[in-house]
């Protein structure tokens, strides 16, 4: 079983008009959050009275928009320097004692 997050949506199923809901996707954070279907670019369900598979997937890609329109946040590294790898240029590469 993999991660998901749960797709506030329901519909009447095309096949034999039950509701169906129970909607995933793996498309965001896959933490077991509900999310809005608009949010996803994918998500699915299987209707439990009839097994019809029903999934959406975006029709047109998410707008690209100016980067003002995101927020940023940092905050610095609480890893001592002893713990970074870098390699021949200096750059970050890894942590030592992780995989």
């Amino acid at each position: 079983m993999g991660s998901y997050d749960e797709v506030n949506f329901s519909i009447e199923c095309p096949a034999c008009k039950k509701e169906v809901n129970g909607f995933q996707t793996k498309d965001l954070r896959g933490f077991f959050e509900t999310v809005e279907y608009w949010e996803c670019d994918n998500f699915y369900s299987a209707c439990d009275w009839c097994a019809t598979w029903i999934e959406f997937k975006r029709k047109m890609p998410k707008p690209k928009v100016p980067i003002d329109h995101y927020e940023m946040t940092s905050e610095p590294s609480d890893h001592p320097e002893e713990n970074f790898i870098r390699n021949k240029d200096g750059k970050i590469s890894g942590f030592k004692g992780r995989a």
